[in-house]
């Protein structure tokens, strides 16, 4: 689940006006491994999608709720290095996915992003650079651009615990993510936690939160130049759970 919560802030040559801004965006999904390599990084998949949501508070739109695209399909997916390089439609065969949806198909790739590499053995309190964009893709989606984005931040070990036989890493994240994109500018700062769960049934789940600006550029209307920036608290959390 992806939230944005905040309020849009449209300046002319009167008074300021201010909107309401949200946007919420959830997905939850089953996903059957057919073939992983051992290093965990390549594999092919068949995903189920059992619910795929939007729901909006826009100063353009007003309040609104939808499904998307992705409701009730099948997808066949082919991953190489945690990028989908294909992409198969097994039922129904009636809406665009990976135009529309794409960057939804793709977001698991940012949770990957915020964990250390494979190769990096942790000691508690050891702390581990994050440089990645693929976090930033999914929060800009179409807006994204890899030369002018700019993504910070580390991760830290902070302890691992044990309850019976099952242990729970704990990793504080910081993040912060700055992008200038057709002259609109948008800064992300995200602070949370990842905890997995290390037993039969193993799982992962993350959730960080920040403040978020976007400034846009402006624009000359009736001969009244107008300014709007949006800003608020941007939320993601995600949950993760492998079953043989």
């Amino acid at each position: 689940e992806q939230k944005w919560d905040g309020t849009v802030v449209v300046k002319t040559d009167d008074k300021p006006q201010s909107y309401p801004y949200s946007k919420t965006i959830s997905h939850r999904y089953t996903e059957k491994i057919a073939l992983i390599t051992s290093d965990q990084l390549n594999f092919e998949s068949e995903r189920t999608y059992l619910s795929s949501l939007v729901k909006s508070n826009m100063p353009d739109e007003g309040k609104k709720a939808m499904t998307t695209s992705l409701e009730d399909k099948t997808l066949v997916l082919e991953c190489k290095n945690y990028q989908v390089v294909s992409c198969t439609k097994t039922a129904p065969k009636d809406a665009t996915v990976i135009k529309d949806d794409y960057g939804y198909v793709n977001a698991f790739n940012w949770f990957y992003a915020c964990l250390p590499g494979a190769d990096n053995a942790l000691a508690i309190g050891a702390t581990y650079p994050i440089k990645n964009g693929e976090l930033a893709r999914t929060i800009f989606k179409d807006r994204y651009n890899d030369k002018t984005c700019v993504v910070i931040g580390n991760g830290v070990l902070e302890e691992v615990a044990k309850s019976r036989k099952t242990l729970f890493p704990r990793i504080l994240i910081n993040l912060k993510v700055k992008q200038k994109a057709d002259n609109t500018e948008s800064n992300v700062e995200l602070i949370g936690f990842c905890k997995m769960a290390l037993s039969d049934t193993p799982s992962v789940e993350m959730e960080i939160a920040g403040p978020f600006t976007i400034t846009q550029p402006a624009v000359v209307q009736d001969g009244k130049n107008i300014l709007s920036s949006a800003n608020g608290n941007l939320r993601i959390k995600t949950k993760v759970t492998l079953k043989k």
